[in-house]
């Protein structure tokens, strides 16, 4: 019980830091079907605290296409039974929902996330940068929703960043990354 109680107070830290990190909107709606991008618009004109405002396409994704397989154990499966929608979004042309366009805040927001780890938050990210997954004490490499191979690096210092970053894309590319 206690074991839990741990992880899910580091998660909600964990959690509330990104949230103070990334800023995220303080309103989000979620709609299916037609809507008046005219009427959105005159809305947001009206109301001078909406500094900005987006509509971004979520795309569907079929749970029984993501699939798992763990070579070390010969388990594997699917996600087909599972209740959630999984759904990705698309990326929007004017705005980077992490980074700027030109990666300009990798290096802000990455320092942010080892800090929170440091201070024992448990991080999980999700990335195609090998730079940025060079900082992950363990890197778990997917091809197609499936588990390809998995990798313990250790901590990540600032001294060891070149090096890491060289040695794990060579071990992807090993992989057929």
């Amino acid at each position: 019980m206690a074991t839990g109680a741990m992880v899910m107070e580091r998660l909600l830290s964990s959690i509330s830091q990104l949230f103070d990190e990334a800023k995220p909107p303080h309103f989000l709606q979620m709609h299916t079907g037609d809507y008046d991008q005219s009427a959105l618009q005159g809305f947001a004109d009206q109301h001078e605290e909406i500094q900005s405002w987006l509509i971004e396409q979520l795309l569907g994704f079929d749970s029984a296409a993501i699939g798992w397989n763990r070579s070390g154990t010969g388990e594997s499966g699917d996600f087909s039974d599972r209740l959630i929608d999984n759904l990705f979004v698309t990326q929007h042309t004017e705005f980077d929902f992490l980074v700027g366009m030109d990666g300009s805040m990798t290096v802000e927001v990455m320092n942010a996330l080892t800090d929170a780890h440091r201070a024992g938050s448990t991080i999980v990210m999700v990335t195609h940068d090998p730079k940025c997954a060079a900082r992950a004490d363990r890197v778990v490499y997917l091809r197609d929703g499936r588990l390809v191979d998995e990798r313990a690096a250790g901590a990540w210092t600032e001294q060891s960043a070149d090096t890491r970053a060289d040695d794990l894309l060579a071990w992807l590319r090993g992989l057929g990354f």
